[in-house]
């Protein structure tokens, strides 16, 4: 025997089992909660205790679900792919994570109520956009397109926005981006994500995941005081 403890693998021989809290039958069976009241403080709750949430769905990501109780914004991860879809109304049960900006539901079972149109985006001025109160709920902002890159699944354009500079991702089937120059002023329209990621030279920037873009101008324009964007 080495005595040593091997992180993730604990044996256990001869066990009893006894059971605490058998399976709930029907899973959806549980008191409703809000996105707000999953982050207040509350002595029966645990990270091994589903919680219910309801609300519309405003953008898919793989299995990942964002989605908007109407006040505040959560994600669900499904443990298999749905025929879910923008725009639909469910009701959720998951295992709740929070530790980022909103909550998370891992593990999540999801069941569709209806369906409806998105609810209206909300304006964030360039003073304005880092808020993590906004996280998965729909945004429009303002900014220049800075540079546009492309994978087989998504296309990314890195906007500016005063002296904030932040990503948008769209689907790799909308050509629109293609005949989009450097220097457009756009106005883009999507799900504000508080996660940031990691661009060029190894700047920070917060995604969007954009829903659809409107060209406002196309100037001339040149880098300039340390990647600042000027018109010329």
């Amino acid at each position: 025997m080495t005595h040593e403890v091997k992180v993730g693998e604990i044996r256990v021989y001869g066990a009893d089992i006894s059971v605490d809290q058998p399976a709930p039958t029907d899973l959806f069976a549980i008191p409703r909660k809000t996105a707000a009241e999953l982050l207040l403080f509350d002595p029966q709750a645990s990270v091994f205790q589903r919680v219910k949430v309801s609300g519309q769905i405003v953008h898919v990501r793989d299995m990942e679900y964002y989605m908007t109780d109407g006040r505040s914004g959560l994600r669900f991860v499904t443990k298999k792919p749905e025929t879910l879809m923008a725009g639909d109304q469910v009701e959720v049960v998951g295992f709740p994570e929070l530790s980022g900006a909103s909550p998370v539901l891992r593990e999540a079972v999801a069941r569709k109520t209806g369906a409806g149109q998105l609810p209206e985006a909300k304006s964030l001025p360039a003073d304005k956009l880092i808020q993590s109160d906004c996280d998965a709920m729909r945004v429009r902002v303002k900014g220049v397109l800075m540079s546009v890159r492309g994978t087989q699944t998504e296309q990314v354009l890195e906007i500016q926005n005063g002296v904030r500079t932040f990503v948008a991702r769209l689907d790799a089937t909308n050509g629109l981006v293609e005949s989009l120059p450097v220097g457009s002023q756009l106005e883009l329209t999507g799900v504000y994500s508080d996660r940031a990621a990691t661009g060029r030279w190894g700047r920070t920037y917060r995604p969007l995941n954009c829903c659809s873009i409107r060209r406002r101008t196309s100037k001339c324009w040149r880098a300039r005081h340390g990647g600042r964007w000027n018109g010329c």
